[in-house]
């Protein structure tokens, strides 16, 4: 971090923020990444902690706070990736108010930091940089879920009322979002984790859930029960008897 006492105009620095600007792209559609190599061209503002600063790569000079500035090179980013790596997103779709979005599995660019357990990225055709966690972003893109169901989406429970270890009850039609896959012991591989309010996390087969709500009704309809019975037995067979239900077991969020 730069001190403004010792900070004069013509002093070259180094950017360390997380991407600028942050709210908007500047006149040519830049962003400022991190790391990059600039020189002080006014401190006419220093006394509100901003140091206007002209850096090559963009046409625009720019008010930076000066704890965004260094004299040494800027440190490596969090979890080893540097400025300009292509990664997945691995979280759920989240759309912004501004109209920006990010979809699970879409591919973005490194830009900057976001505190030391994140990263900022652009994603195509955003205004605004999208922070992320590590744990939400990979070098490799995510693999596609059982049954084409996607990470966020709410799914209907239609299997018969699951008593779980902590004597909870997950009743029939209640709606829970996907978080990811399952264990390889759930289902063959083909499991699916899903996140129920108040409940945790739970794995399923995925012959246990549906898009759709189930009827009100369908529980003391016997026709009903005795079709998805028949539809889970075909599925199961042709899946080598995968089991109808996967046991419940407690995830950590």
């Amino acid at each position: 971090m730069v001190d403004p006492v010792e900070l004069i105009v013509g002093d070259k620095v180094y950017f360390t923020g997380s991407g600028y600007p942050r709210w908007q792209r500047d006149t040519d559609g830049d962003f400022l990444a991190y790391g990059t190599y600039g020189e002080v061209t006014s401190l006419e503002d220093i006394e509100d902690g901003l140091a206007e600063v002209y850096f090559p790569s963009i046409e625009d000079h720019i008010d930076c706070c000066v704890d965004e500035l260094s004299f040494e090179p800027a440190p490596p980013l969090p979890g080893g990736f540097a400025v300009g790596d292509m990664l997945y997103f691995t979280g759920r779709d989240q759309t912004f108010e501004n109209g920006d979005m990010v979809e699970h599995g879409e591919a973005g660019e490194v830009m900057g930091t976001f505190g030391d357990k994140g990263l900022a990225m652009l994603f195509p055709e955003n205004d605004l940089l999208t922070d992320c966690r590590l744990t939400e972003l990979s070098r490799d893109p995510p693999v596609p879920l059982p049954g084409g169901f996607r990470v966020g989406e709410l799914l209907y429970f239609v299997g018969s009322d699951l008593c779980l270890d902590n004597n909870a009850v997950l009743k029939y039609g209640t709606r829970g979002e996907v978080v990811g896959r399952a264990l390889p012991s759930v289902a063959n591989g083909n499991g699916l984790k899903l996140k129920f309010p108040g409940l945790g996390g739970i794995a399923f087969n995925p012959l246990v859930l549906s898009r759709d709500e189930p009827p009100d009704d369908a529980l003391s309809d016997d026709k009903y029960r005795r079709a998805r019975r028949a539809l889970a037995a075909r599925k199961e067979q042709q899946e080598c008897a995968a089991p109808q239900a996967a046991a419940a077991e407690d995830l950590e969020f």
